[in-house]
């Protein structure tokens, strides 16, 4: 499918509404139009852009130098793709900051609202990314995370468009297997770079753990969890793949599930150190 601009922008806006509601759930009580915004593995800023006139001020940050990228002019051009659509962007309270999220470069309790979008299935480490956020949010303030597909979906391995009759194909084949199952159908060098280190291969019970457990030992206080189940591929349970992840040890709820969300508001008096 060739790429749109309105669609993706329309996909965005949809993310920030269903982010409006889970946060009206969680009861979050943010003053948006006095809040500092940080949004971890921001990516192409859209996300940041259409939060950007809500708020005093938003930073996002991504492992790829958009900068560098785009020679300087990311800002600016990203100025233009929202203006190209309808949308005013407040340039002046929007920055991107190249950095890693296992260790973000803002001083402790900054921020009254950290957000990620579809990151934290990519991310290396997800305790050491999230205590970082956890550090960097005020006592009081909000965390907002959500990620799909997670790696165990049909879908999970973020190339399903290059093994389009195969769910699952990334959980059954072997790794040699697979990537060459991709490249067999197109994939480049730079995709198979890709698919061999930029999923962190995380499971459901891991993911769950840190975000209902763990989170707990950094002073953050879950107010609203919400997974989902789907798939990507018509038919996806009848197909074989799904007996063989089984026979792997991959349990029916782990395959089904799609992604996950929550939101935390961190406690006050929590205090959280960088090397946590």
């Amino acid at each position: 499918m060739a790429y749109s601009e309105a669609d993706d922008i329309a996909a965005h806006k949809a993310d920030l509404t269903t982010m409006d509601w889970r946060m009206d759930q969680a009861k979050a009580d943010l003053n948006w139009s006095e809040s500092l915004i940080l949004d971890v593995g921001g990516a192409g800023g859209l996300h940041a852009a259409l939060l950007a006139p809500r708020c005093r001020r938003i930073y996002f940050t991504d492992l790829t130098d958009c900068n560098l990228r785009y020679k300087g002019e990311f800002i600016r051009l990203l100025a233009e793709k929202c203006e190209r659509n309808g949308l005013c962007l407040p340039m002046a309270r929007l920055e991107f900051h190249a950095g890693n999220a296992l260790e973000l470069i803002y001083r402790d309790g900054l921020f009254d609202f950290v957000c990620s979008f579809n990151a934290f299935e990519h991310i290396s480490e997800p305790p050491r990314a999230l205590a970082e956020m956890a550090r960097v949010t005020r006592p009081g303030g909000w965390i907002y995370l959500t990620f799909d597909p997670i790696w165990t979906a049909d879908s999970g391995s973020h190339f399903a468009h290059f093994h389009e009759r195969e769910p699952w194909a990334h959980l059954v084949d072997d790794p040699e297997r697979f990537e060459q199952r991709i490249r067999d159908a197109g994939a480049t060098d730079q995709d198979i770079h890709e698919a061999r280190v930029g999923m962190n291969r995380v499971r459901l019970a891991a993911h769950e753990q840190l975000l209902k457990v763990e989170t707990l030992d950094l002073g953050l206080q879950l107010r609203h969890y919400q997974t989902w189940s789907g798939y990507q591929f018509t038919d996806a349970e009848a197909h074989p793949n799904h007996a063989a992840a089984m026979q792997k040890g991959y349990s029916s709820a782990e395959l089904s599930t799609r992604g996950i969300a929550a939101v935390f508001q961190k406690r006050f008096g929590a205090g959280i150190s960088s090397d946590a």
